[in-house]
């Protein structure tokens, strides 16, 4: 997970300098289970996106850096 991080600060960084609505976040699965729960976290990284507010996709391909 800690070598997933400056990836994704990576793409949020750089989606701010280009002032999209796109927003990048994370959050801690452990500290924060019922919505790991809500969202049926089991495994770590997981990438989840949104569109309107509605949960639409888990990315399922490789997690290889």
């Amino acid at each position: 997970m800690q070598e997933f991080a400056p990836i994704y600060e990576e793409a949020a960084r750089r989606l701010a300098e280009l002032n999209t609505s796109i927003l990048v976040g994370k959050v801690d699965a452990p500290e924060n289970e019922d919505l790991a729960d809500q969202y049926d976290i089991d495994g770590l990284p997981t990438i989840r996106w949104f569109v309107n507010g509605k949960d639409e996709h888990e990315y399922s391909g490789s997690h290889n850096m």
